[in-house]
């Protein structure tokens, strides 16, 4: 404890100095890759990893690590113009802005493992260290199920075909089925009275000589036509 205890003062002398470099380069950042559109989700560095081959966490995983890359160059470039007394402004010590540095690339790092998507590793660091190693083997690999690959997007196009050809072929069969239906009933409307008519005419040709034909009330001979 006593060693710790002698360490710990350089130790937090550096954390604040790279607590310091944090905050000066989220104050630069907007006015600097923000405004050239270099970072952020529709920066140049998103658009060129989302043309790498990768699921949805790789993808992020590799931006987030390319952002952190370029924030820790820049913490880096900043310390040297604080600090160097020959080409920058020698504002500071030169080695503690070396420690700050030092000190900032192990907290991007430790917060890198702990934001990683793929196999959720982030969440099974972040259990490692706080000790839980069941729950560190259970959340590995936990979140495959979100990831978007080739061959899910080409079998869920594959399930959707299917379903749209299923549908439009039940439509299909439908109308058929419909047309037939309105086809044999127009056939029988028209063949019913079409053979109503051929019977109609048989009785008024088969009972033309009695009282009740159509045409006369004696028969077809007769001196006057009686229509009805």
């Amino acid at each position: 404890m006593m060693n710790g205890a002698q360490m710990l003062p350089a130790a937090l002398g550096g954390a604040a100095a790279a607590f310091v470099a944090f905050g000066v380069y989220e104050a630069v950042k907007p006015y600097a890759w923000d405004r050239i559109n270099l970072t952020g989700p529709s920066g140049y560095i998103a658009q060129a990893v989302n043309m790498l081959p990768g699921t949805a966490n790789t993808t992020a995983d590799l931006t987030n690590f390319a952002e952190k890359s370029l924030g820790l160059a820049t913490i880096g470039g900043l310390a040297f113009l604080a600090s160097s007394k020959k080409k920058g402004l020698g504002l500071i010590d030169a080695k503690l802005a070396q420690g700050a540095v030092s000190l900032a690339s192990v907290i991007y790092a430790v917060n890198f493992l702990s934001e990683m998507q793929t196999y959720n590793l982030g969440n099974v660091f972040s259990n490692l260290a706080k000790g839980k190693i069941g729950n560190a083997r259970n959340a590995f690999g936990s979140n495959l199920t979100g990831t978007r690959s080739l061959g899910m997007a080409h079998q869920n196009m594959l399930t959707n075909n299917m379903g749209m050809h299923h549908a439009v072929g039940g439509a299909h069969n439908m109308a058929g089925a419909h047309n037939y239906s309105m086809g044999a009933a127009m056939n029988n409307k028209f063949f019913g009275a079409h053979n109503q008519m051929q019977t109609a005419n048989t009785a008024a040709m088969q009972r033309g000589t009695g009282r009740s034909a159509f045409f006369g009330t004696k028969g077809l001979g007769a001196s006057r036509v009686n229509l009805f």
